[in-house]
């Protein structure tokens, strides 16, 4: 007969170290004044809306509106106004207390239909449809026009950028005693992807332009005019958790969590339990993640601390990658992409940009030439060169590439081979297969200023700098000369 008995299951020797792993972090004094001071109530955080786009953008207009319940008259407003990029600050008329401001205000036709912004109909049907409305709209009289388009993680979609700017444009009635301004409002502060809407819209961040006004309001406390005995605790409540949720979603510095989790990864190493954990969160062992979350979820604020650590490490790294990326591409490489201002996509794992050299341009033009250079500059210290290049096989059938082209997209690597051997070492790998039906040269590799000692390493050094640019210059001058030789044999 069976009887119930005490015994727990033997572990398998992953699971006995994992556990290890978690019962020394969790005991680790700095992990455990991170979670204590994750565990502050917030009830943004409790409802899930940290970055619920439209939570924020309905709390800015209210923030916005002289008449809102918040009692501040304008002094968000005016603070708001004021701190907004040169050309366009300070723009507000001296009747700000007169502004009508409307959140997600429907747009048909290119109109903005200001009569139905209640409609219940209305709000139905652009609650299925986010491109046909304003995230945030503010008119005052017939003399001051306000559009913000917000985004939180997401970029803009179609032409609706085009779509707001043509219906207030026509609601300002072309006056040329009007002020009419277009916010394009992100968590990066990124312009518009759109080229042809970047320079209508002048982008703003959530941290510069709603935190910053934001925080000095609160800390100047009461003025005259804002109405501020009729405040009451509960706004303060309010504007205080906001605040602090704005803090955590722009990973502002002020947000004291974050600076412990800055101290801590600038201090530990990956042999330590916090180092463990980041490498378990990085693996691909899905079975170890979810058995580490679940633990940690067994631990007031440990979930959020270690998805903190996450964020914070990926950031963290990410600068580091960034600074070394402006010292080492140089001005007259021509950055190609999506996005004109800088031609960088970040990940998880790296900074990557693409570039082609003037030599390149002239044969090809930067409007999606047929081959491009990608530098790779990964989080810790590690740079890798591709070329990447359309496979001609790809071409539609009634194209012709020209014979410098051909001949470079199936390049042997025949002359000065032992000169682009000692470029690239052994890491040539001619015809690796990326998407698109592509081609992908993994050029070279390589690795800089010895082995990081903390989480996040320090700026690498100028001398492994130095290296890095010397060793990038001749890859890149090499395959310019092969250009040349290719152009000069072979007519285009």
């Amino acid at each position: 007969m069976l009887t119930k008995c005490n015994m727990k299951p033997m572990l398998l020797p992953a699971q006995l170290q994992q556990t290890t792993m978690s019962e020394e972090l969790f005991s680790h004094p700095g992990f455990s004044k991170l979670c204590e001071a994750l565990s502050v109530f917030n009830p943004f955080e409790v409802l899930g809306l940290e970055t619920y786009e439209l939570r924020h953008t309905k709390t800015l207009a209210w923030l916005l509106d002289p008449k809102g319940s918040h009692n501040l008259g304008t002094a968000f407003i005016e603070r708001f106004l004021q701190g907004l990029p040169a050309g366009v600050a300070g723009h507000g008329p001296a009747n700000l207390d007169e502004a009508r401001v409307f959140s997600e205000l429907p747009v048909r036709n290119k109109t903005l239909m200001l009569g139905e912004a209640s409609s219940p109909e209305v709000a139905e049907a652009t609650e299925k449809d986010s491109s046909k409305r304003i995230d945030v709209y503010v008119q005052v009289d017939s003399t001051f026009f306000l559009a913000i388009e917000a985004k939180i993680g997401a970029n803009e979609h179609g032409d609706q950028l085009q779509h707001y700017r043509e219906a207030v444009q026509k609601q300002a009635g072309g006056s040329a005693s009007a002020t009419t301004l277009l916010l394009y409002l992100t968590l990066d502060g990124a312009a518009p992807a759109q080229q042809a809407e970047s320079d209508a819209w002048t982008a703003i961040s959530w941290s510069d332009h709603v935190l910053a006004p934001l925080l000095a309001m609160l800390q100047a406390g009461p003025q005259a005019g804002d109405c501020a005995g009729q405040r009451g605790p509960n706004v303060m409540h309010f504007l205080s958790d906001y605040l602090r949720t704005l803090q955590k979603v722009t990973g502002s510095r002020d947000f004291a969590p974050r600076v412990l989790a800055e101290d801590l990864l600038k201090e530990e190493d990956y042999e330590g339990p916090i180092g463990s954990m980041l490498k378990t969160f990085h693996g691909q062992n899905a079975e170890a993640k979810a058995r580490l979350e679940l633990q940690l979820k067994g631990v007031k604020g440990g979930l959020e601390a270690a998805q903190l650590l996450q964020a914070v490490e990926s950031d963290l790294r990410g600068r580091v990658c960034d600074r070394l990326a402006s010292q080492i591409v140089r001005d007259d490489w021509v950055r190609i992409g999506s996005r004109a201002k800088k031609q960088q996509r970040q990940s998880a794992a790296s900074t990557k940009i693409d570039f082609v050299t003037p030599t390149m341009a002239k044969l090809m033009g930067t409007i999606k030439p047929r081959f491009f250079f990608r530098l790779d500059i990964r989080r810790a210290n590690t740079i890798e060169l591709k070329l990447f290049y359309e496979d001609p096989q790809c071409a539609e059938d009634n194209e012709t590439l020209p014979s410098p082209q051909r001949e470079l997209m199936t390049w042997p690597v025949a002359e000065g081979k032992e000169e682009w051997a000692a470029l690239t070492g052994k890491n040539w790998n001619l015809g690796q297969k990326v998407p698109k039906d592509g081609i992908g040269q993994k050029m070279a590799l390589m690795t800089f200023g010895g082995a990081p000692k903390t989480i996040v390493r320090p700026h690498p050094e100028p001398k492994d700098i130095e290296q890095v640019q010397d060793w990038l210059a001749k890859v890149v001058r090499f395959v310019d000369r092969k250009i040349d030789a290719m152009s000069g044999a072979a007519p285009a």
